[in-house]
């Protein structure tokens, strides 16, 4: 119960030495446990229970560059579909899903390229905002797409070696950990 997973947090953060405020825990429980309302759930319950991964790391070389990530969730789907689920504890603020998740699609892109070219036939993300999570937005691809996947990865990486990398600032540097040292945190930007 709710219960439960509030004393859940307490006991991991405290192991973990986070000072983290009661407010917070109390939206880290409730985030979780809205997860059981996504349609995403529903899919997960049915998957084989051998093909589900947390957590799952992945790697791959792009133009010279080693681009790794983790997906949230994963499993396999019959047909070579690669089922991958991210979520998202954003503060929506009034902003639908299909709204906030705009920043997020070169992540959606780097996903399903490191999919296919781990042999998925088909890709599905479902990005879930777990403040909203009966509104997951989705990203589909195919083997047809992988090229036109890399080409976005590769032109996003020309342009970050030309320096073209514009610091947002946002809620988000309040925890980011270079926070100290990016333009975005400081109050000129």
């Amino acid at each position: 119960g709710h219960g439960e997973l509030t004393a859940l947090a307490k006991t991991i953060a405290q192991e973990r030495g986070l000072a983290i405020a009661s407010q917070g825990h109390e939206r880290a429980v409730r985030l979780v446990a809205d997860f059981w309302r996504s349609p995403v759930q529903a899919e997960l319950a049915r998957a084989l229970a051998e093909t589900v991964r947390r957590e799952l790391p992945f790697a791959y070389q792009e133009q010279e560059v080693l681009i790794t990530g983790v997906y949230d969730l994963t499993w396999e789907e019959p047909g070579g579909i690669r089922r991958l689920v991210d979520y998202k504890t954003n503060a929506l603020a009034g902003r639908p899903p299909s709204v906030a998740v705009e920043p997020y699609r070169l992540q959606a892109q780097v996903y399903g390229l490191a999919a296919l070219r781990g042999g998925a036939r088909r890709v599905r993300l479902d990005f879930v905002f777990l403040e909203q999570p009966e509104e997951s937005v989705t990203f589909e691809f195919g083997e047809n797409d992988e090229a036109q996947l890399a080409e976005s990865v590769r032109a996003e990486l020309a342009g970050i070696r030309a320096g073209q990398f514009p610091a947002v600032r946002g809620t988000h540097c309040v925890s980011c950990e270079v926070s100290r040292v990016c333009g975005a945190s400081s109050e000129r930007v």
